[in-house]
């Protein structure tokens, strides 16, 4: 183990940074820019209030902030990535490290790593994440949970030449460790829970709409089901509190029993 020094974690380097951008002139000029053509943004005469509104009201702001993304406004994928932020925190304690090797010297290290790859997997999904669904944070954490949580496939180890090294090398090389194993997703766990009886089908059925599914809208579910548009959100939350809670009592009485399950993914999914 080699000595390294100390550095700030991505999260802390984000939130530093993030002092600047919303405070620099051409951050304020995009803004200006933003409240002309977004009318979701008009009332935010800053970022603060931009991600406040975000914290009251997600989806009108950040359905305009992943538009103007997806048309390569950098500024506004940085926006969401700051009111993403505490999310992606809990996200990146699930996220499977893609390397063959034992090549981290520390718990600091798959700390970074993980942080990395969970940022790296939420700027992919905004890149192509749907405007019109009717909970846009929900689907952003689920969506970059899912892909940090994927198994990535195994790359190729590259074989070294005997002719490049003679054998008076002191180059060593890292023994590779055992991949983990499968990882479970968000689909396994909600038909978990309806065989396991943790819910019914029709709260299953109630969480794929609400939060897995793309471009459903609540207002149409809430009317479909004859119930008001809060009564539906509030059902939905429970739904979503049940299956949580269901995971856990899982976990810990070590009750959960599809083959391959993998239990930090399966508290991730949940």
């Amino acid at each position: 183990m080699h000595a390294t020094t100390p550095c700030p974690s991505l999260w802390t380097a984000l939130n530093t940074d993030w002092g600047y951008v919303r405070s620099c002139p051409s951050s304020r000029s995009r803004l200006t820019l933003w409240r002309r053509t977004y009318p979701a943004l008009a009332p935010h005469r800053d970022f603060d209030a931009i991600l406040d509104a975000i914290r009251h009201d997600p989806n009108p702001p950040m359905a305009a902030l992943i538009s103007a993304h997806q048309s390569g406004d950098t500024l506004a994928g940085r926006v969401l990535l700051q009111a993403m932020i505490g999310r992606l925190v809990r996200a990146a304690r699930y996220a499977r490290i893609a390397t063959d090797y034992r090549c981290f010297d520390d718990a600091a290290d798959k700390f970074r790593e993980r942080a990395q790859i969970t940022v790296a997997a939420f700027m992919t999904v905004l890149a192509s994440v749907p405007t019109n669904g009717s909970n846009l944070p929900a689907s952003l954490y689920l969506r970059t949970l899912d892909a940090v949580t994927t198994e990535s496939a195994t790359p190729d180890i590259v074989p070294i030449p005997d002719t490049v090294y003679d054998g008076s090398s002191n180059l060593h090389v890292a023994d590779p460790y055992t991949p983990e194993g499968p990882t479970v997703d968000v689909a396994t766990v909600l038909d978990w829970a309806t065989s396991s009886g943790s819910l019914s089908a029709d709260e299953v059925s109630l969480i794929r709409r609400c939060y897995v599914s793309d471009g459903e809208d609540w207002k149409a579910i809430a009317a479909e089901l004859n119930i008001t548009y809060p009564a539906l959100r509030k059902r939905a939350s429970r739904a979503l509190n049940r299956l949580r809670e269901g995971v856990l009592q899982a976990l810990k009485s070590d009750t959960f029993d599809t083959a391959g399950s993998d239990t930090a993914s399966l508290m991730a999914a949940a």
